[in-house]
């Protein structure tokens, strides 16, 4: 079997017809939506009857959550039905210029002309270039294929790597032309032998058969073709076994891969990795062709998700409120936001309406656990998002601006309940099948949001961050990201920033701090979705960055640098790493990385020498086998474990040409001990759950087996103490370790041992 030139992750799912989910790195497209049960009959505009004699195996609850259609044509019931059709509302859409004018008022839709090209960018996610390609259909109507193509996908032979999607055509030399421009990795034909009536009789063809396919197989030389669209239709009068028998005929049967229709077993799906090696290609190709060639660690996929992510209701509304907030954000004019001016729209002016809300919160509140959930909320969550936050912004103006604001009331009795619900679970008072309070407040949440989305009204901001928390809480690593994108998009179209003044700078940080947990998930792939520039004020040279946090005289803000400096060392092992193993042209050359890593190692150190007396350790045990080393103010915490984090970033990934560095600052193994002895000793629920990840970074790097024993500990502590899910962690560290751990029956840190001496430092 012939294995893809890409330097992308990419998974296919045929749904069925010319219905599949394409999933690039972090990008879901859909390609020509139809999802109507069997039985299913059209009258097509040729007056040809169409039955459709198939149950997709997938419905819309089924689907992952989508950024982009790729349809073909809007005007056959085939590619666009009733159930297809609800799912353009809000997301980017590429058709044809008449199929966007039917589709109007739609304002994400876009029509395209043959060979046109557009440039796509979901958050702060890769740049995509689709390109429109010539179809021949049916007479008198529009149709397109299109061309996907990234610079992170690389190329070969001096072309860029290309996924294709043909779109309903027969074959026309024109698209001979795709060989020209583009190395086409991966083909999806729409396949089929469709046959209609003329209107003065015979029969019309009006997609390709299989020896055409073949043909154009030739023509544009893709690495495999995957077939769609040649089942299920009574106009089909080639299936597979004719495609088949046709294309062994023709000798190039390692060229065509047949998906079985859904995610099942046993070839339902097709996942690629990074495929440019030769002897890589063909052992992946061993495995039928259902395999990951992904060279760098990712999160466990023994991910246990719980019944709340899996809940239909639930993933119905986590995709409309993620495309609320993009729709929001692509269409909100210039508005920068200054201090805590937005708050107008959460504090209802009037006192007929301010008397209105307060009636609609009481309401809420008399219901069932809410007074209980609020409780909880100001006093187990409200400390996690206040992290870096002296002024208590979420523990202390939130709940009284949700006096008149039944959204953001609906928002934070949502997280709450879900944070108890998730405790509850972990002690076993809770059943894994009852309903979920924080679902019904999630959806409540998002009905009284929409309004204020829709109206590009800031005061959604805090909302959607915080009901960002919720989705994370219980989220797949895998999806972290996309849980982050909706709100980056809002931050980048309302111009909020890490230096904006006021709550939304407060709601900034928190999401910065979730965004940069993403970065370090990807471990070394990705940066984060929002780029640390532009947590600066516009404008600001990056360099200047080390001044400005300095201005805020804020030990606050200074932890805040921690974040930020975090954030850099990520973004700069991404792009060493796509430099140097995915060959992407980003400037990131050996002597650009060694002037980067040099600066950012500067500013690493500068920052903690330059640490307030507030994030400073009030005392320091150097006890076996780790450190105990004791802060008092929350932003300590976490900050200098990121300080720990990033310098393991920066050594892991240090320049040949850079002299070692001397001391214990150059010692990878003592930042890890360091990582490790501050999440034991400081037990502040906030920063525990942010600690998973520098604790996976660290203990990676930790030997024996009595450190993994109390860090396994540690981890199972933390997801009983917080309700966030963190133990996905541990395979991941007994994958690096070669062994697995069990539960220790030791009582929680019962095993760090009496001191060898102490200082302080």
């Amino acid at each position: 079997m012939a294995i893809p030139k890409l330097n992308s992750s990419i998974r296919v799912t045929h749904v069925g017809t010319a219905t599949a989910i394409i999933e690039l790195d972090n990008l879901t497209i859909l390609t020509d939506p139809y999802f109507s049960p069997e039985g299913t009959e059209w009258i097509g505009k040729s007056g040809a009857k169409l039955v459709n004699s198939y149950q997709p195996p997938l419905g819309l609850e089924d689907l992952p959550p989508i950024d982009l259609i790729l349809l073909s044509h809007e005007d056959h019931k085939d590619n666009l039905d009733d159930l297809g059709r609800t799912l353009l509302n809000g997301r980017h859409v590429f058709t044809t210029v008449d199929g966007a004018r039917n589709l109007a008022p739609r304002k994400a839709v876009r029509g395209m002309k043959p060979w046109e090209t557009v440039s796509l960018q979901i958050g702060g996610g890769p740049r995509y270039e689709i390109t429109a390609t010539p179809c021949q259909h049916l007479p008198g109507g529009e149709c397109i294929g299109f061309i996907i193509t990234a610079e992170h996908f690389g190329a070969s032979d001096g072309k860029p790597n290309a996924v294709y999607f043909s779109g309903d055509t027969v074959y026309i030399e024109e698209l001979a032309k795709i060989k020209d421009r583009f190395h086409t990795s991966m083909a999806l034909f729409s396949l089929g032998k469709a046959m209609v009536p003329k209107p003065g009789g015979g029969m019309l063809q009006i997609t390709m058969d299989s020896e055409q396919a073949v043909r154009l197989m030739h023509d544009i030389e893709p690495d495999i073709v995957i077939p769609l669209h040649f089942e299920g239709w009574s106009l089909f009068k080639e299936g597979k076994d004719a495609i088949e028998m046709v294309v062994k005929e023709q000798g190039v049967e390692d060229k065509f891969k047949f998906l079985a229709p859904g995610r099942e077993p046993g070839g339902a799906e097709t996942v690629i990795g990074n495929t440019q090696d030769e002897e890589s290609r063909d052992a992946a190709a061993s495995s039928d062709y259902r395999f990951s060639m992904e060279e760098f660690s990712t999160p466990s996929t023994g991910w246990q998700l719980d019944d709340f992510v899996l809940d239909p209701g639930y993933v119905a509304s986590r995709e409309e409120l993620r495309c609320l907030m993009l729709n929001t954000a692509q269409t909100a004019p210039p508005s920068p936001v200054h201090g805590d001016s937005f708050i107008s729209g959460l504090d209802v002016h009037g006192s007929e309406d301010r008397l209105l809300a307060q009636h609609e919160t009481s309401h809420l509140l008399s219901q069932g656990r809410r007074i209980e959930y609020l409780k909880n909320y100001i006093s187990q969550v409200a400390p996690w998002l206040d992290m870096f936050d002296s002024s208590r912004a979420f523990g202390l103006q939130v709940p009284l601006l949700a006096q008149t604001s039944p959204a953001l009331l609906c928002a934070i009795l949502a997280i709450s309940a879900r944070q108890k619900e998730r405790k509850e679970a972990s002690d076993g008072k809770s059943t894994p099948h009852k309903s979920f309070d924080s679902l019904e407040l999630y959806q409540e949440a998002i009905r009284l949001l929409t309004p204020l989305l829709q109206a590009h009204d800031q005061a959604v901001i805090p909302i959607c961050v915080i009901l960002c928390c919720l989705e994370m809480m219980s989220a797949s690593a895998r999806d972290w990201r996309r849980h982050l994108e909706g709100c980056a998009a809002l931050f980048d179209a309302f111009e909020v920033h890490g230096f904006c003044g006021g709550l939304l700078q407060a709601v900034f940080w928190c999401h910065a701090r979730m965004d940069l947990c993403g970065a370090l998930i990807s471990d070394g792939t990705q940066s984060t979705i929002i780029p640390p520039v532009a947590w600066l004020p516009p404008g600001t040279d990056e360099s200047d960055a080390r001044q400005y946090f300095k201005n805020a005289q804020s030990p606050d803000m200074h932890a805040n640098y921690a974040v930020y400096l975090c954030a850099k060392a990520c973004e700069l092992v991404s792009d060493r790493t796509h430099h140097d193993e995915l060959g992407v042209p980003n400037g990131c050359t050996a002597e650009v990385f060694l002037s980067r890593w040099t600066s950012l190692w500067d500013d690493l150190q500068a920052w903690v020498y330059d640490r307030p007396n507030e994030l400073l350790p009030l005392q320091t045990i150097e006890s076996q086998p780790f450190p105990q080393i004791l802060y008092l103010h929350w932003a300590a915490i976490s900050s200098n474990q990121l300080y720990h984090t990033a310098c393991i970033l920066m050594l892991s990934s240090m320049p040949r040409r850079r002299d070692p560095i001397s001391g214990l600052t150059g010692s990878s193994i003592w930042h890890a001990k360091r990582i490790c002895g501050i999440s034991l000793t400081n037990p502040h629920q906030g920063c525990l759950n942010n600690a998973i990840q520098p604790l996976w970074l660290a203990g990676r790097l930790l030997s024996h087996e009595s450190e993994h024993t109390i860090l396994v500990d540690l981890i199972r502590d933390i997801e009983s103490t917080t309700g966030w899910g963190t133990c996905w962690r541990i395979p991941d560290l007994g994958a690096a370790w070669g062994y697995s751990i069990r539960k220790s029956s030791r009582s929680k840190h019962a095993h760090l041992s009496h001191p060898q001496n102490t200082g302080m430092g």
